[in-house]
């Protein structure tokens, strides 16, 4: 009973941890965007109410 414990336990670790790192992954993902957006926006010298927008949908289609 002891090892089936120790197994579970195992388990239940190793699931939080790999949500963690899954939620870190696609937050990375999200800023990495956002920046390349800027800079591509600033290149091509987009208003500012535009970029917000365009910020506003990147955010949105991470929201899932």
């Amino acid at each position: 009973m002891f090892c089936f414990g120790f197994i579970v336990y195992g388990y239940v670790v190793n699931n939080i941890i790999k949500v963690i790192l899954w939620a870190k992954t696609l937050k990375d993902q999200y800023r990495a965007e956002i920046i390349i957006m800027d800079k591509f926006m600033k290149n091509l010298k987009v208003k500012k109410e535009i970029q917000e927008e365009i910020r506003d949908y990147i955010e949105y289609l991470h929201m899932d």
